[in-house]
């Protein structure tokens, strides 16, 4: 692949298939509202089951709640100890809105 006449064009370009519910950016913003809203911590299934109730969906597909689990899961990991804290100890991981803030 470093060689200098080695052909590039066969190697396809991956692309990622976009959220049907949630456009760029508003996994976060939806996951905090649940969160906001929320009388305890919650789990990222809970709060995940929670959008797409909010959204309005119906019998999502198993692949697809999936993909949104892993996506709010890595938001609140992201913006853990900043927006997010852990409540607790133990698995499975249960989110709060960060009280310090």
């Amino acid at each position: 692949m470093l060689q200098p006449g080695y052909d590039v064009r066969p190697i396809a370009v991956r692309r990622r298939k976009p959220n049907p519910w949630f456009k760029r950016g508003t996994v976060w913003r939806s996951a905090l509202d649940v969160l906001r809203a929320a009388e305890r911590p919650l789990t990222a299934r809970e709060i995940t089951d929670r959008m797409l109730v909010a959204k309005g969906v119906q019998e999502p597909a198993p692949k697809a709640v999936r993909d949104l689990l892993g996506a709010v899961q890595a938001s609140l990991r992201n913006h853990r100890g900043r927006a997010v804290s852990t409540a607790g100890q133990g698995v499975p991981i249960r989110w709060a809105i960060d009280a310090r803030r």
